[in-house]
């Protein structure tokens, strides 16, 4: 009983002094709260103003979205880089399997710029976007995300934060590869560098290319009509120890800030593909169909707070 009577007397002195202190103010002059109720209130007051702040601010968004095609320009686009009816038949039993598909992708002789797109001569036929592919999302995609690109006669893959190991397998049937592949013994074995430095040298060795036992590896080819490739991709995934910098409302001001939140909302992972080119257009355009061999995740590449956000490549990168 009379520990009973301790505890309501100790808490009676401690409400007392909570509501005594409403003179108490802080070195800014404004008042303390008196009540836990007051407290929330407060709370809520700042998180409100907060809000408040964020939506006057301008928004961004987190990819650098490609400017809008016309209806015009998208029907153009879809007429130019969609596969003849002759190849869709010739397949069509092989494109019914799991994990296959058919595009048709337009070289890029530098038809693009910042600000102009080139119509004549070797750009006659170009359309932008119509050179990059993405074969883990299965549609057109940009510089940073594509599996696959056409530049010129060469099949290159090297986007942002990717590895790209591609090696020539001749003129043989889809049908007919499969994992245990000699020439596909060092693509599945080759060991993605997670250091960055050690990262970019991989990268640089394959831009150049490499040989092992007679086969050469790289992330470009030339586009042989009815030859066959093997293709690696390794689509790093990334972690981010400056964690605000990637906020939306820091994007702007962030080097590379808009082409690394787009890698976070890509699928990312190691894969790898065989493919093969089966016609090539008066146009210039080449029709690709192939199949997924298999798929993983992928490693990550950590950036500490003090290091910039950059991919693989030796040239400078800007925004």
């Amino acid at each position: 009983m009379k520990k009973s009577i301790f505890i309501v007397l100790g808490l009676q002195i401690f409400y007392q002094g909570v509501f005594a202190q409403s003179d108490v103010r802080t070195p800014s002059g404004t008042p303390l709260p008196k009540t836990i109720k007051e407290i929330r209130e407060q709370n809520v007051e700042r998180r409100m103003a907060a809000m408040r702040i964020l939506s006057q601010m301008p928004r961004q968004p987190k990819t650098q979205k490609p400017k809008k095609m016309s209806a015009k320009d998208l029907k153009k686009f879809k007429k130019l880089t969609k596969p003849s009816s002759e190849d869709a038949t010739r397949y069509k039993e092989f494109l019914k399997q799991k994990k296959t598909g058919i595009f048709r992708i337009m070289p890029d002789f530098d038809c693009e710029t910042e600000n102009l797109v080139k119509a004549g001569g070797d750009c006659k036929y170009f359309m932008p976007g119509s050179w990059l592919y993405s074969i883990r999302k299965k549609k057109y995609s940009d510089l940073d995300l594509h599996d696959l690109a056409f530049k010129r006669n060469r099949l290159v893959s090297n986007s942002l934060l990717t590895q790209g190991l591609m090696t020539s397998l001749g003129d043989v049937p889809l049908t007919e590869i499969s994992l245990d592949r000699r020439e596909l013994r060092f693509l599945l074995s080759f060991v993605p560098e997670i250091d960055k430095e050690l990262a970019r040298n991989q990268f640089t060795e394959l831009s150049k290319g490499i040989k092992i036992d007679g086969v050469l590896y790289a992330n470009n080819f030339a586009a042989e009509l009815n030859n066959t490739y093997a293709l690696r991709v390794i689509a790093y995934r990334f972690k981010d120890r400056f964690s605000t910098r990637l906020r939306v409302e820091n994007i702007p001001s962030t080097p590379n800030g808009a082409r690394f939140a787009a890698i976070r909302s890509d699928k990312r992972s190691d894969s790898v593909f065989v493919f093969r080119v089966i016609s090539k257009g008066a146009d210039g355009g080449i029709t690709i169909v192939w199949k997924e061999l298999q798929k993983q995740k992928s490693p990550q590449i950590v950036f500490e707070k003090t290091e910039r956000l950059s991919g693989f490549k030796a040239k400078k990168e800007g925004k």
